[in-house]
């Protein structure tokens, strides 16, 4: 006891140390309630993501992708796919035709039996001929069909098969490269240098002009791009969301007869006969 006769425990201080205890209790039980707050709230979060996720993957499944026109494709492996190539009026099957590629003007050739057999310039050449290159465009390249070289497969000709352009010749749209620096060609190439066309051989040249640089369009922009546009009633539906309908301002791809060439589909705007360009048909059967 002190000395006025109180108890120890009723003392300042001790009253002070369960107050201070109590903020202690009070603070480490807010702090542990918060911590298990912010753990269910990272948790909750987790699994709606997790939730959101598999719906996504199950929608994705549900509604495929479906290029329901074809217009996808690239038949002719240059990057441009046939919907961009139709803007353009180029071939989907000609690697070497595509949008920007330019137009080849002919200007002549060394036939079989010429007696004039060598030339010089720069130009786009095309045929059997021995070369004596300044200058070779090693990017000219085209498509899975096409004749043109890839000098990136050149390799040295082989002295075990004979006299060239006699016993044997390069294979098609191929080239090799003689001791002399020379290549032996068979095929179509960009290059300037002199020219030798060897007897009972032909070769033609021209040049490209119209050359401009066009974007290559990622084949997902030909794919769904174009909705029925259905408003739940029947009769005529749907607008040309992407234009590859009508068609306006588009290059033709006909022949001077307004024949579609070879290798485009005829367009036909109206085929349901229902006298309106770019729709199609809702039918309701309401049995």
């Amino acid at each position: 006891m002190d000395i006025q006769g109180r108890d120890l425990s009723e003392t300042v201080w001790t009253r002070l140390d369960r107050k201070a205890g109590a903020v202690i209790e009070l603070t480490i039980r807010q702090l542990r309630h918060k911590i298990s707050t912010w753990v269910v709230l990272a948790l909750g979060t987790m699994l709606m993501i997790l939730l959101l996720a598999f719906y996504i993957d199950s929608v994705r499944e549900g509604f495929e992708s479906i290029d329901n026109d074809g217009d996808s494709v690239d038949q002719d492996r240059d990057g441009y796919p046939l919907g961009q190539e139709r803007k353009y009026g180029t071939s989907d099957w000609n690697g070497e035709e595509y949008p920007g590629s330019g137009t080849y003007i002919y200007e002549g050739e060394i036939d079989w039996n010429d007696e004039n057999r060598e030339i010089s310039g720069n130009k786009t050449w095309e045929g059997i001929s021995l070369l004596d290159a300044s200058w070779i465009d090693f990017d000219y390249k085209g498509g899975q069909w096409d004749y043109i070289i890839d000098w990136d497969d050149v390799t040295d000709c082989p002295d075990t098969r004979g006299e060239l352009f006699v016993d044997w010749i390069p294979d098609y749209a191929t080239a090799c490269e003689l001791e002399d620096g020379t290549y032996a060609t068979n095929g179509k190439f960009n290059a300037e240098g002199n020219i030798t066309v060897p007897r009972d051989y032909y070769l033609t040249y021209g040049y490209v002009t119209g050359i401009f640089d066009v974007p290559k369009d990622p084949k997902e922009m030909y794919i769904d791009e174009d909705d029925i546009d259905w408003d739940g009633s029947a009769g005529s539906q749907g607008a040309d969301d992407d234009g590859d309908c009508h068609r306006t301002d588009w290059f033709t791809q006909m022949d001077g007869s307004d024949e579609y060439l070879w290798w485009e589909e005829p367009h036909r705007p109206d085929a349901n006969g229902n006298g309106i360009q770019c729709d199609v048909i809702w039918v309701i059967n309401s049995q």
